[in-house]
């Protein structure tokens, strides 16, 4: 425990010296462990490139077989969506021309119609809580992009 003090402690030391020699110049030193979480890390080698060219001829051999390139398919996506204006509005058009719109009904009224009626509502609020208008567009949006989307529930039951 004092050795983790001491090692913060001279790297303070070490930032004051830097900017007491330098004071013109700005010094950012992160943290060591700074954003970095197992769910989504902020400095990992999964980043998105969005920098490399695709010929027309490597995207006709990549469509020719995708289901054994699909991660090359996904990366030429990410490509043309930060590269391409076009690209990138047909897609949100594409994700959000649907309304979302939802009707809810009963399959049929065999009980009490304070019952059919008691779980309409409670089917309502479920729907409602789920945010269809919100997320829908979304998960229209990667599954436009990626060909998959995988969406988990996070919430506490």
């Amino acid at each position: 425990m004092d050795k983790d003090i001491n090692k913060e402690v001279t790297e303070v030391e070490n930032q004051e010296k830097v900017q007491k020699n330098n004071p013109n110049d700005f010094h950012y030193f992160p943290p060591k462990n700074y954003a970095r979480s197992k769910i989504d890390p902020m400095f990992s080698s999964t980043t998105k490139k969005a920098t490399q060219l695709y010929t027309t001829t490597e995207i006709e051999t990549m469509l020719k077989n995708p289901y054994s390139q699909y991660d090359k398919l996904q990366k030429a996506s990410d490509y043309l969506l930060y590269n391409n204006s076009h690209y990138s509005n047909i897609v949100d058009y594409f994700a959000n021309i649907m309304a979302f719109d939802y009707v809810v009904y009963p399959n049929s009224i065999t009980e009490k119609k304070v019952t059919v009626n008691n779980r309409l509502r409670e089917t309502a609020k479920i729907i409602s809580k789920i945010g269809v208008k919100e997320m829908y567009p979304h998960i229209l949006k990667q599954a436009i992009l990626y060909g998959e989307s995988y969406w988990y529930d996070l919430t506490d039951s």
